[in-house]
């Protein structure tokens, strides 16, 4: 029943195959999930004892729970702070926060003087090899840029965006990354994505990371938040007659529509990827059995 697993901090769970959503289940194979949960929780507690973490068992919309793609999933965050929470019989402890109360904790920490000092960069052109990228607080607001490579290190919330590309038959465009890739190498997607420079606009981002000038249609705006990525991501999709993906690309190729759920049960995705494609099937009002 674990689906694979997007990345060290996050473990997707989803029903069997021989059943179509967790509404199905009867009795027996729900008391088997919850034991499925636990046995899982705690394996993790034993596993992140130190430094401290913190599980945060989460779930899918309540109105998709009839459909396959409703789910459960578990992140692993670092420990804030003393926060109401439960045991679940383990002698494990869940912290139930959200990450806009995690935020606000995080904004009451003093920002370490390297951090401070980046900052002082402002929006200047930096190193292409590391560029500036754009940086936000909570509320959407701009604050001084950092390097690529320290939005990275620190998981800064920043800009990026992500574009869903169809051809004129209705396929989707999906992609492996390379092996040399820092985020997630090897992965698979079915989003073109990339930061927003200091400097850009999501429409220009967008269109730089396509390579084309190219009218493109604002399907919605997201926001990620994992142990490894925070993001305010602009989502857009675009219809081409064909793509050429510029560089860092192992493999592409076209999947229908029909045919995407499986694919993605098949290869690992990236976590920025699954996230936007749930984001954008609840929003079409889509989640449905496949």
């Amino acid at each position: 029943m674990p689906f694979a697993a997007p990345s060290p901090y996050c473990l997707w769970l989803f029903p069997n195959r021989h059943h179509h959503s967790y509404s199905q289940l009867n009795d027996e194979e729900l008391e088997d999930l919850a034991e499925l949960l636990r046995d899982v929780l705690r394996r993790l507690y034993f596993g992140l004892s130190d430094p401290p973490y913190n599980l945060v068992l989460r779930s899918a919309h309540p109105n998709s729970l009839s459909s396959a793609l409703f789910h459960f999933y578990i992140t692993v965050v670092p420990r804030l702070g003393r926060t109401a929470g439960f045991e679940l019989g383990t002698g494990m402890f869940i912290n139930p926060s959200l990450p806009e109360k995690d935020a606000e904790y995080l904004r009451t920490l003093t920002l370490p003087a390297e951090i401070q000092e980046q900052r002082l960069i402002a929006f200047n052109k930096g190193d292409p090899g590391d560029p500036l990228i754009a940086v936000i607080d909570e509320r959407g607001h701009s604050l001084p840029a950092l390097k690529r490579s320290e939005i990275r290190r620190l998981n800064v919330l920043h800009r990026t965006v992500a574009v869903l590309i169809r051809n004129r038959q209705g396929e989707i465009f999906v992609h492996q990354r390379t092996a040399e890739k820092d985020y997630f190498p090897n992965f698979y997607s079915l989003l073109v994505t990339g930061m927003v420079g200091a400097q850009e606009s999501y429409t220009e981002a967008a269109r730089r990371k396509l390579g084309h000038d190219c009218p493109l249609r604002h399907r919605m705006d997201h926001h990620f938040f994992s142990a490894t990525s925070r993001a305010w991501i602009r989502i857009f999709e675009v219809e081409m007659k064909d793509f050429l993906p510029l560089g860092e690309v192992a493999w592409s190729g076209w999947v229908s529509q029909a045919d995407l759920w499986s694919w993605i049960q098949k290869v690992p995705i990236t976590p920025v990827a699954l996230d936007c494609y749930f984001a954008l099937q609840a929003q079409a009002g889509s989640l449905k059995s496949h």
